[in-house]
């Protein structure tokens, strides 16, 4: 008999279906509730479990079964997902108690893959003061962390390390006492850690003598504050790429002359090529200054970026330029190369690239080998196709090749100034791959916005079609496509289908109240 339970609250049946197929292979006992009066009522306090909680299900229910839902079970392993994209809602579960919040992006599958590895770990009824003594800042946000340390009036030690630097914040009675990075003390040092998403934290029980009270800031204060840096903070590093961005100074003696008045420790070391998530950590001024800095030094013109992907594909167009046999050519007539040209914006953009992106790589291997030859097409050593397409002299553009993965969406937002469009190439064959694919579309779209065309293969007969759409969830209308690989006609209805896509109206009347929140319901009972 299974030692674990899986307790699953959510009305749809689909829903379900799915999360059965994903932990077959899990040793626990699975118990499936479609109302919250049957999950109190039927599930099980002795076994150590894992309480998977769909959105929807709860808001369906009735103002005091939601209010008696959360009182009874917040000391369990709550994990709550479908919540719609808002950081206020996200967070409102956290404070109710769940141990993971996943929104409406996050497909079922990625739900499981982030939550497994707490299978094993799983305990009964853990204890309030042990639930956040250890753990990481992608499991639990440091701010719901500090809430809990406030509520329960802990004095202590909180270790935070982010894998680049180390900090810690002292507190007494539930107030930050003092806060300490590299050589950075009090509310600098705090605000610093605050920016930190990744990483591992240790809280430690300590009997400190007195306070400090190097800190200025209460804690109500202090996350109105952070949220605010954080936001200015997230959108400095947006514009400067990833973490493994690469940065060094330039124009170093225009630099001097300029208005920067920079450490000279700090131009010192920015001299030399470094990877953007080193030089935030740097021990000169905060990663928020930081950020804020080097987006000035960049507008300057004194800041070398190189984002890695954008490097990699930008370093193959160049070889494919020096390499005139490696051209791709498609025979269009001259009305439909003015199609193409129009859709895609080609005289509008330098380098201009269409991003080819399929689950697997030999529908792509099958469609390139029509255009060309074998050497027409370059393979990066971070695996993305690169290809020169086209119609006519000096007419055309860069066909880029990637596998559809989360980390494509990385490669897209580094090419997104230079992309015409997209490709997304599916295979009928590919069922299972469905709803990850249905998820990548969305998101590339969401991301960087451009014209695109879904182009599927392997069809037997339409009916197939209507199907396999069935099974996508885009709320943009995209183009669809049949294509065979092997026709090089079909392969031009591919390119002559790629088209913008008409975002879709705003309704007419945008003051309807959004429904009621849980956790505004539980405040609103609170104050009676």
């Amino acid at each position: 008999m299974a030692d674990k339970n899986i307790n699953i609250l959510d009305s749809n049946a689909e829903h379900l279906e799915m999360i059965r197929s994903l932990m077959e292979e899990s040793d626990c006992q699975f118990h499936y509730f479609s109302s919250i009066p049957e999950f109190l009522e039927k599930m099980d306090r002795a076994i150590p479990s894992l309480s998977l909680i769909e959105y929807n299900t709860i808001l369906k229910s009735e103002r005091e079964q939601v209010i008696g839902f959360f009182r009874e079970v917040r000391s369990l392993n709550l994990i709550v997902y479908n919540v719609p994209q808002n950081a206020n809602k996200r967070l409102a579960f956290y404070d109710l108690g769940a141990r993971r919040v996943f929104d409406s992006s996050v497909s079922l599958e990625e739900v499981y893959q982030s939550i497994k590895w707490l299978l094993p770990r799983l305990t009964v009824a853990p204890q309030r003061e042990d639930t956040y003594s250890k753990g990481r800042l992608e499991d639990i946000p440091l701010s719901v962390i500090l809430r809990m340390l406030a509520t329960e009036k802990r004095t202590g030690l909180l270790k935070i390390n982010s894998g680049k630097s180390s900090g810690r914040i002292y507190l007494w009675n539930g107030q930050i006492d003092s806060a300490q990075v590299g050589a950075h003390d009090g509310n600098r040092a705090l605000l610093h850690i605050l920016m930190w998403d990744r990483g591992r934290f240790a809280f430690t029980v300590s009997g400190r003598a007195k306070s400090e009270q190097i800190i200025s800031l209460s804690v109500p204060g202090l996350f109105i504050l952070a949220d605010e840096m954080k936001e200015r903070f997230e959108q400095n590093v947006s514009l400067l790429g990833r973490g493994d961005s690469v940065l060094r100074l330039k124009n170093q003696g225009d630099l001097q002359m300029s208005s920067f008045d920079l450490h000279p420790e700090f131009v010192r070391y920015l001299s030399r090529p470094h990877f953007l998530n080193e030089v935030l950590e740097n021990p000169f001024y905060t990663n928020y200054e930081t950020a804020e800095l080097l987006v000035k030094l960049f507008e300057g013109d004194f800041l070398h970026l190189k984002r890695p992907a954008e490097h990699v594909v930008e370093e193959s167009i160049q070889q494919q330029i020096e390499k005139e046999s490696a051209i791709l050519s498609v025979d269009f007539l001259s009305g439909e190369t003015d199609l193409v040209v129009r859709n895609l914006r080609l005289d509008e953009l330098k380098n201009p690239k269409v991003v080819m992106l399929s689950p697997e790589w030999h529908i792509q291997s099958q469609l390139l080998s029509q255009l060309g030859s074998k050497d027409s097409h370059l393979v990066t050593d971070k695996g993305i196709k690169v290809a020169r397409l086209l119609f006519k002299e000096d007419v055309g553009f860069y066909l880029v090749g990637l596998r559809m993965t989360q980390s494509s969406l990385e490669v897209i937002a580094d090419l997104a100034d230079s992309l015409a469009g997209y490709i997304f190439l599916l295979s009928v064959n590919d069922k299972e791959q469905f709803e990850y694919a249905s998820y990548l579309i969305g998101q590339a779209l969401k991301l960087a916005p451009a014209p695109a065309v879904v182009a599927v293969s392997d069809l037997r007969d339409e009916r197939e079609l209507e199907e396999m759409r069935s099974n996508f969830y885009l709320t943009q209308p995209i183009q669809w496509v049949v294509f065979d690989v092997n026709s090089m006609s079909d392969i031009k209805n591919v390119f002559l289908g790629i088209k913008e896509i008409e975002q879709p109206k705003q309704a007419e009347d945008e003051s309807e109240e959004e429904p009621e929140e849980p956790a505004d319901r539980l405040e609103e009972e609170e104050e009676e």
